[in-house]
């Protein structure tokens, strides 16, 4: 997450505002931070059995909504002049995202963990 903060919203967005105007940049910068994760993206289907049947839109939906927490992630990088609050707001929605999938019914989880809510272990897939 803080590699992502400094290549995207610090060195990418940096170099390219400079050459290109800040619009540009936003754009650019989010873009390649959406197409990034594209490989984890392809990995959603197979911890989420109920996305294994939207493949073909999991991925590209994923992708897109990166870029757009891109392109607000440079707002916020922008606003406050600082990489500490775009980066303070990244690790918010990842530590979020996977409190949501941990804590989710779902026929993955609840292999994982045991009879659920009374046994919680978790073990990587």
């Amino acid at each position: 997450m803080l590699l992502e903060e400094v290549a995207f919203r610090s060195v990418l967005y940096g170099l390219l505002r400079n050459r290109y105007g800040r619009f540009c940049a936003t754009t650019l910068s989010s873009s390649l931070f959406g197409l990034w994760h594209v490989l984890p993206s392809r990995e959603l289907p197979r911890l989420n059995p109920a996305a294994d049947s939207r493949r073909a839109i999991v991925v590209p939906a994923a992708v897109v909504a990166t870029a757009v927490a891109g392109v607000v992630l440079c707002g916020v990088r922008r606003h406050s002049g600082s990489l500490l609050a775009p980066a303070a707001l990244h690790w918010a929605v990842n530590a979020g995202g996977f409190l949501t999938a941990f804590l989710a019914p779902s026929s993955t989880i609840s292999t994982r963990m045991g009879s659920w809510p009374t046994e919680r272990r978790w073990a990587p897939p």
